[in-house]
């Protein structure tokens, strides 16, 4: 149905202008810069392992028990930097309270198309979007499946539907049920690698 971008934010106090800006940083100083989750396997987690993945950069985790404990040790300047759900981040961004590098989808995003993306500021090829779909049990007829595909379409598309959505950070996709499928095991794909390549446990 929809995407949802982050935005990676840094603590205001530390000079990086962008993406490339702190890569060139944490290149020279591993080990120096620390990262805020809200738990392992987050997506403010997952996102910073991508881009530790397809960097070889150096940055430290600090888990913190849920979203809020996070943000407020990256206000308080007990860590570095973020990767933050959109609709978080923009309030703290307008306040000034955190700095804004770049979001975390392909694209600029349309909820705030003043901030670059990470693709666009020093990492070609970083796409970061977590994505909402519907599911059904295995077996269920084509007919049903394409229904709930067109119904869903059509919704996501209502004006009023639409604009909260954007409001929220979202990107809406209303993918195909095929396309859908794609998107999974490139999910899959991708995170199996990260996954493995940061030594995060799987949880049983």
């Amino acid at each position: 149905m929809i995407s949802m971008p982050n935005i990676l934010v840094i603590n205001p106090s530390l000079p990086f202008k962008s993406v490339s800006d702190l890569i060139d940083y944490a290149r020279l100083h591993p080990g120096r810069l620390k990262y805020a989750s809200g738990g392992v396997g987050t997506p403010s987690h997952l996102g910073a392992e991508l881009l530790k993945n397809m960097t070889g950069i150096d940055i430290v985790h600090v888990e913190y028990k849920g979203h809020a404990p996070a943000g407020a040790a990256l206000l308080a300047g007990e860590v570095s930097m973020m990767f933050d759900a959109i609709l978080l981040a923009l309030s703290e961004i307008k306040t000034g309270h955190v700095k804004a590098l770049a979001v975390t989808s392909a694209k600029r995003s349309n909820a705030a198309p003043e901030i670059p993306s990470v693709a666009e500021s020093g990492l070609p090829g970083f796409d970061f979007s977590p994505g909402v779909g519907v599911l059904v049990r295995g077996g269920t007829p084509s007919a049903i499946v394409d229904k709930l595909y067109t119904e869903i379409s059509a919704i996501l598309q209502l004006p009023d539907i639409k604009s909260r959505l954007q409001q929220d950070g979202a990107e809406i996709v209303a993918s195909s049920p095929q396309q859908f499928s794609l998107y999974i095991e490139r999910e899959i794909g991708t995170w199996k690698e990260v996954i493995k390549s940061a030594g995060i446990p799987l949880l049983k």
